[in-house]
């Protein structure tokens, strides 16, 4: 840890070499990462009506569009359909959003460890760097959601994106008029910021209950099994919750604020529609409501699609969250 009197510039040579040193790993993470992301962001905004779901019930052909595949089936029929170009649709956007985070929290990160703040005062709650780190993430994430709105569509888009650094075409295709006229309307999306503030606020409040166990364990002298039984408890109910909030997140970041910015520029490649997103919903164009705001959402999907449509990619977030807490477990038993 750094030294409290640290002058500035020992902080910005360490903030040159924080930032120097993840330009590379960040680059590979995403590239790893990106073919499972799209078809993660695919897989939860596919839209199935429960009209179709009958008709595959009572041994009735549906149409190959209308089929609801598993995440690995939507992975591989991308990958079937588009090849690699179609696993890593969307990777400028997911750099750009993944470089500016890091660009946030790295300073952030350092000074308060500068600080050094793990030695709170008495009588107050205990607090550590890395509780204040999570819950300027979780901020961060809505800072950065016009990223991730364009992250979504441009996974799902049917239409071929060009690999350049020049946004402007792909952005008058993703964009609605309004949209992409004044940019902040994309905060004015119906549900989104809420869905985001819960998406990001779930994560600190498991790691802040997380180590009230451990202290309480600690403590009280809790039995290592006793740890892990309320540990695993707490990670069912992150899944829960984070799981629905998701696939709610994913659905609205897609519903656009009225007509395209224009004549697309871009072509439109036949039949991806079908690897992309085999049936989304896309609004009252297509004959459905849209989406008017984050209860309307979760009702219209419960009404329409059923409620197993909530869970799906539940045990993505239970890999994440299983790593956290055998993480939490692993050091705290060590």
């Amino acid at each position: 840890m750094l030294d409290p009197t640290t002058s500035p510039r020992t902080y910005w040579g360490a903030l040159y070499i924080g930032l120097s040193v993840t330009i590379i790993p960040t680059l590979l993470l995403c590239l790893i990462t990106m073919p499972f992301l799209g078809a993660l962001v695919r897989f939860r905004a596919n839209y199935v009506p429960k009209s179709t779901i009958r008709l595959l019930a009572d041994g009735e052909e549906a149409a190959p569009s209308e089929r609801s595949p598993s995440y690995f089936g939507m992975l591989f029929r991308v990958y079937r359909l588009e090849g690699w170009a179609g696993l890593f649709k969307g990777i400028l956007p997911y750099l750009a959003e993944s470089y500016l985070a890091i660009l946030i929290v790295t300073p952030i990160a350092l000074g308060l460890t500068v600080r050094d703040i793990t030695n709170p005062p008495a009588g107050k709650l205990p607090l550590d760097v890395e509780m204040p780190l999570y819950i300027i993430s979780s901020a961060l994430m809505v800072a950065v959601l016009p990223f991730e709105i364009v992250l979504n569509r441009a996974i799902t888009t049917t239409a071929k994106l060009p690999w350049s650094l020049a946004p402007r075409p792909a952005l008058k295709t993703l964009l609605s008029a309004s949209e992409y006229a004044n940019p902040l309307k994309l905060y004015l999306t119906p549900g989104l910021v809420l869905a985001e503030v819960i998406r990001g606020a779930l994560t600190p409040l498991i790691i802040f209950a997380q180590r009230h166990i451990e202290r309480a364990a600690a403590s009280h002298g809790l039995a290592p099994l006793g740890e892990a039984a309320l540990l695993v408890g707490l990670g069912l109910v992150f899944v829960a919750l984070q799981t629905p909030v998701s696939v709610m997140h994913a659905r609205l970041t897609l519903q656009r604020r009225g007509a395209p910015a224009g004549e697309s520029e871009l072509a439109f490649e036949p039949g991806v529609g079908e690897a992309v997103v085999m049936g989304e919903r896309s609004g009252a164009q297509d004959g459905v409501a849209p989406y008017t705001s984050f209860v309307d959402c979760a009702r219209k999907m419960r009404r329409e699609e059923g409620l197993g449509v909530f869970a799906r990619g539940w045990w993505i977030v239970a890999l994440q969250a299983a790593t956290v807490l055998l993480s939490a477990l692993v050091t705290r038993w060590l």
